[in-house]
């Protein structure tokens, strides 16, 4: 039986890192092309969640809602609005902001300032300095929730309210309308 020369070790270390790197690209890169898919997907579930709470809002303003809960859900609905255009807005904005990134400095940047300014980026996070809400699977549910509920905060709204009369020059017209 034949010794195995330190060569033909060494060599056999090698090739199997470089498969065990090649390999490790590979999957990365899949998963990295699945999370855009989900960041993508995300971000139109939650366009979606964000419109039906705007129609309902909308809705509601064209209503005369006397019932104290239903105005309160009414308020709760608007600031669920504001706050996911907010969390939209900063998604894009930082989809934006990374894809300039990227395209500025990657021939400019060589590898120890790329690195130094990762550990600067998640340095900066970890302190507590990092952006407000993310566009998570979490923050697309709650906003998925309150948009499930929307039809029936709309019926009630419909069945507790009266529409709101439309009276061109208000204080004129309301001088010479009876009370009712």
């Amino acid at each position: 039986m034949q010794q195995p020369l330190v060569a033909e070790i060494v060599g056999s270390a090698v090739v199997g890192e470089a498969v065990s790197r090649i390999c490790s690209y590979l999957i990365g890169r899949a998963a990295a092309d699945e999370a855009v898919g989900d960041a993508e997907q995300n971000e139109e579930r939650m366009e979606v969640a964000l419109l039906r709470i705007q129609a309902a809002v909308e809705e509601a303003g064209s209503w005369h809602i006397t019932n104290r809960p239903v105005v309160r859900w009414r308020d709760r609905l608007k600031r669920a609005a504001g706050e996911g255009e907010c969390v939209l807005r900063e998604h894009r904005q930082r989809r934006r902001r990374v894809a300039d990134d990227d395209d500025a400095h990657r021939h400019r940047l060589w590898l120890p300032r790329c690195v130094a300014r990762a550990a600067g980026r998640k340095l900066f996070a970890a302190v507590g300095g990092g952006d407000g809400q993310r566009l998570s699977g979490g923050t697309v549910l709650r906003f998925e929730r309150l948009a499930d509920g929307v039809g029936d905060f709309v019926r009630l709204v419909e069945s507790g309210g009266r529409a709101k009369r439309f009276v061109p020059f208000h204080p004129v017209a309301a001088s010479l309308l009876p009370p009712r």
